[in-house]
């Protein structure tokens, strides 16, 4: 498992779909980026609609660029938001029903993009969502300050201190019984 980054144009589908469908979905995302074959057959598959094999394709192009871009910058972080899913995310995923994983996942997203804390729930997703949520945080402060223009620029004019060492007079120790 490796972290990746989890754009809002994944969690748009997610958010419209029910728990169990939310969960296929997400689960076929992280096996198209670990660079697993996903395909979709509707025939067999009483959770794929026409809706979800829409909302797969209209994603599809972007999951393909992520993934060949080895995770590097390859042009949707300027597009879309976006924040790390790291993989303590999707191991507290892993860990949970396939309804409870589609919850866990839009309430990561609500969280993130919406500005939405989820209401108190008696589920293990609302659990692993609060132990997830110190992360998810600070994914969050990092996104604010990123927004502000990130780290102040150094400033070009002020004089450099030099940080040459001063060298030390090796004669005059000797001279004082210092040998060492």
């Amino acid at each position: 498992m490796k972290p990746f980054t989890f754009y809002d144009i994944y969690y748009a589908p997610i958010k419209e779909m029910d728990d169990r469908q939310a969960d296929k979905f997400f689960r076929m995302i992280c096996d198209f980026l670990d660079g697993k074959q996903v395909t979709i057959d509707a025939e067999r598959d009483e959770e794929v609609s026409p809706e979800f094999e829409l909302y797969w394709e209209s994603i599809l192009s972007d999951l393909e660029t992520y993934r060949n871009s080895a995770g590097k910058s390859c042009g949707l972080d300027k597009r879309y938001k976006h924040f790390p899913f790291l993989p303590f995310y999707r191991k507290a995923f892993a860990y949970l029903s396939d309804s409870e994983g589609g919850a866990f996942v839009k309430m990561i997203g609500a969280y993130m993009f919406e500005n939405k804390s989820p209401t108190k729930a008696e589920s293990n997703a609302f659990k692993y969502f609060l132990i997830c949520k110190r992360k998810l945080d600070e994914s969050k402060a990092r996104m604010q300050n990123g927004a502000k223009g990130g780290r102040p620029k150094k400033d070009k004019n002020s004089p450099q201190e030099s940080r040459v060492p001063e060298k030390c007079d090796t004669f005059a120790r000797k001279e004082n019984g210092n040998h060492s």
